[in-house]
Parts: structure tokens; C-alpha cells; sequence
């Protein structure tokens, strides 16, 4: 077996599991977590193989020395060179003797018998030590192990009860593993309807539709463009119609961040500053994202879609918390053909006063299950529509729950989330300059496609 190969296969695995593991961490979405985990799980049951053979190794030494061990008690006395007549010299084998030690010291915390030989060998030889008093000198291999030991110029540091100054020379471990719990997923801006631009807006046609309204009345086909027809006799004249087109124009903002990191840093740094960085970043533009689809103004930002002039806002039945004829309220404020697709954006805490009603019995008039889908956060169904729970909004204000079709909030985009890295404006210094931007707008496309409870 080729045991420097294998070391180097140990050494190119544990890397790549690493790597999976920021990954997983990094990951956005639900389909590149399970990527990165299958393929932490893959690399893990290779390294596994790879322990299985360290194992079959160390099995095999350990034959192989009490094999040695045997040949050399049953070798006969006196084997001398008959021209010197002299023993020959040898090698001490000083891993073999450790081996020894620990397997008696072993024995001996395991509370096996042991020879009396045996406990004067492990007879601790420091010169402050009491010969009068009993005590059992670790073997060196197993102390460096439960003590590293600190040395100067090849003698190690003494550590006494007495002093506590030369604790000072030691310091804890340092992992690797940076401590970070998650933030909350953006759970809108990926469910909504992306136009991709180059030029900063975009314009585009749009059919005028509105509400539909009475038979026989000006505004009977609004939902359909103006295009109206009626009842004639045959042979007779038809009224001729025609579609009305508008256009609607949308422009992207800057959305930016800034930070500044030295290249000793990025150089010494024990975790990937460089990965993070790009992972903080990104999240944290999403979530202003998110939060300008729920209330941006419209001013240098999305506008939000309880900014829209024209989405239906139901009265709130009880102050300061929802109950269920606020679902139903909204459920009907949207045109039927867009509750196939929509969904509901709940604050928190309203979804916890939701699961809260009960009718007269005690028992509660809906409870959410939770299904794990490919984005955003666990989400789970209120009255048969999926819920998107969020802390950005709060129980009692303006939109802590809007219903409607998201992908009928258009998103023009002029590129992706982007992170540029320089080195140049602040050489001198030493100082890497981290920039990321993304070009992003937002508008409702159709009004009646969504509806917001009030403060």
C-alpha cells in the first residue's frame, strides 16, 4: 500500500469536502444546497474508504512488529561476527519503544495488572519531583496530545499549580467553521416576472384593461382591451371595434455596497473572506429587494405593492390583528383569474394570530403545513394558497397581509448581482476595495391581480 499516495488522496478529499461545505452554506437556493450536500455525502463515504485502508495499514504494522518481536527472541545467543567477535550494532527503533509505553499505559488507566518492572519504567524523572510520592509519567506521545507542549530553544516550559502566568503561552483552538446562523431567504423577487434590459428602462406595449361593468355599458369589455361585440340579426351591419394599446415604460435603480479589506487579511484569514463576502453581500441585496416589492416609494427604488395606486385595500375587520373575514375579504378583492396563481405574503406574527382562531369548540379554523419548496423559506397554505411568511412586514401595519398573483409584478433587470474586486485605488495602502451592485425596477403590471390590508 502506498501510504504517501493515499495521504495525498486523505489530504485533496478533506479539501473538497470543505469546499462543499461552504457550498451548502453559500448556497441560495434549495437545489444548490442539496448539490453541495450530495456532494459533501459522496466525498465523505470516499474518505471513509480512505480510513478503512489507514486501518487495514496500521492492523498490518502492528503484525508486522510482533513478528519482528518474535523473530528476535527466538534468534540464538551469541551472534557474533566470527572476524570481530564483536555484537553487532543496532538501530533503536524509538517509535516501536513509544508504542510499547502507550500500550502499558494503556493497561494501566484500564485498571489491568501490570509489572512491577514496568511501573518504575513509567516513574516520572523530573528533578522537582517527590521520590517518595507514587505517580505515573505519561507517555510523551499521549501528553503532546492532552498538553501541546510549548518550547524554547528545544526545553519545554514548565506549567505549575503555582504560577499561572505561563498559561499565557497557550491560547484555545481556532476553528475554521465560521459561527453565522442564516438570515431570511428572499422569498419575492425570485417569484416575480424578470424583463432583462441593457439601456437602464424598458419600454413595452401593453393592452388597457380594466375592471369589467355592467351589460350594455361603456366599460363592459374594459377586461378585454375595448374589443366589444353584440347580438345581430343575419345580413345585418356589424359594429366594428378595435383594440385599445398603451405602453408602459420602467426603469432600473443602483442598488450598491461598499467595503474595504486589507491583503494581509484576505491573505491570513483562516476562512474565505472573498466567498463570504460575496455571500453577505448578495443576501443582503435581496432582502432590500424584497422589502422594496412590499413599500418601496418609487423614488430612486421599485415601487412597492402597497405603494400602487389602484390595488384593492378591503377595511381591516379588527384593529391591530387579522381574522379570518380579512382572508376572505382579500381573497375576493383580486379578478377570479389570478387566484389560480396567487399567494399569500404574510407578516409573521399575522400568521401566528391566523393559526390562533378557533371556532366555537376550541378548535382552530386552519393550521399551516410545511413544505419545503425549491426557494424561499418554509412555506406552508392559508385557505388552500401557498403563504410566504416574512418578517419585514409587522402584525397591525399596512400590509401585513397581501394576496395576488407575484408574477404579475414585473421586475426589469439590467444585470445580475455583481461584485467587482480592485486593487488599484488604494495599492499603496494594501487595501482591496470590494464593490457590488445589480440594476433593478419594479412595478405592479396589474393592478387587479393583488390586494393589501390597510394599517
Amino acid at each position: 500500500m502506498d501510504l504517501k499516495k493515499l495521504l495525498e488522496q486523505m489530504r485533496a478529499l478533506t479539501a473538497e469536502i470543505e469546499s462543499a461545505l461552504a457550498e451548502e452554506d453559500g448556497a441560495t437556493d434549495e437545489a444548490g444546497k442539496s448539490a453541495a450536500r450530495a456532494k459533501y455525502e459522496a466525498k465523505s463515504k470516499e474518505f471513509e474508504t480512505l480510513e478503512l485502508k489507514v486501518s487495514k495499514a496500521k492492523a498490518h504494522a502492528k503484525r508486522m512488529s510482533v513478528v519482528t518481536e518474535v523473530e528476535t527472541l527466538a534468534a540464538p545467543s551469541g551472534n557474533v561476527i566470527p572476524l570481530l567477535g564483536k555484537t553487532p550494532a543496532q538501530a533503536i527503533d524509538h517509535d516501536k519503544e513509544e508504542a510499547k509505553r502507550v500500550d502499558v499505559f494503556t493497561d494501566f488507566i484500564c485498571g489491568k495488572a501490570i509489572s512491577d518492572v514496568a511501573m518504575d519504567s513509567f516513574a516520572p524523572t523530573s528533578k522537582g519531583w517527590d521520590k517518595g510520592k507514587t505517580g505515573f509519567a505519561i507517555p510523551k506521545s499521549l501528553a503532546r496530545v492532552l498538553l501541546p507542549e510549548t518550547r524554547i530553544l528545544g526545553k519545554a516550559l514548565p506549567l505549575t499549580s503555582v504560577q499561572a502566568s505561563p498559561a499565557n503561552l497557550f491560547q484555545a483552538e481556532l476553528q475554521k467553521q465560521l459561527n453565522m446562523f442564516p438570515g431570511e431567504a428572499a422569498s419575492l423577487f425570485p417569484r416575480t416576472f424578470k424583463i432583462p434590459t441593457k439601456s437602464g428602462s424598458v419600454i413595452f406595449p401593453e393592452l388597457s384593461q380594466g375592471a369589467p361593468g355592467a351589460e350594455g355599458g361603456a366599460d363592459e369589455f374594459a377586461e378585454y382591451g375595448s374589443v366589444a361585440c353584440a347580438w345581430t340579426a343575419e345580413g345585418a351591419e356589424k359594429e366594428g371595434t378595435e383594440p385599445v394599446f398603451t405602453q408602459r415604460s420602467m426603469a432600473t435603480y443602483e442598488l450598491a455596497a461598499k467595503t474595504e479589506l486589507s491583503r494581509t487579511l484576505l491573505n491570513r484569514s483562516i476562512i474565505d473572506m472573498e466567498a463570504l463576502l460575496g455571500q453577505l453581500f448578495r443576501a443582503a441585496m435581496l432582502h432590500k429587494i424584497d422589502l422594496a416589492i412590499i413599500k418601496g416609494n418609487g423614488v430612486g427604488k421599485p415601487e412597492g405593492i402597497l405603494q400602487k395606486v389602484g390595488v384593492a385595500a378591503p377595511a381591516r375587520t379588527t384593529g391591530a390583528t387579522v381574522k379570518y373575514a380579512d382572508l376572505v375579504n382579500l381573497e375576493y378583492a383580486i379578478a377570479p383569474q389570478f387566484r389560480a396563481g396567487a399567494n399569500w405574503i404574510v407578516a409573521d406574527g399575522a400568521a401566528k394570530a391566523l393559526e390562533l382562531l378557533v371556532d366555537g369548540n376550541q378548535r382552530p379554523l386552519f393550521a399551516t403545513q410545511n413544505d419545503s419548496l425549491s426557494t424561499g423559506p418554509k412555506l406552508g397554505k392559508i385557505k388552500g394558497y401557498t403563504a410566504i411568511p416574512t418578517q419585514r412586514t409587522t402584525l397591525g401595519a399596512a400590509g401585513d397581509l397581501i394576496f395576488g398573483e407575484i408574477g404579475q409584478y414585473a421586475c426589469p433587470v439590467e444585470q445580475e448581482i455583481v461584485m467587482l474586486r480592485s486593487e488599484h485605488e488604494k495599492m499603496s495602502k494594501g487595501v482591496i476595495v470590494f464593490v457590488i451592485f445589480a440594476q433593478i425596477g419594479g412595478k405592479v403590471m396589474q393592478n387587479r391581480a393583488f390586494s393589501k390590508l390597510p394599517a
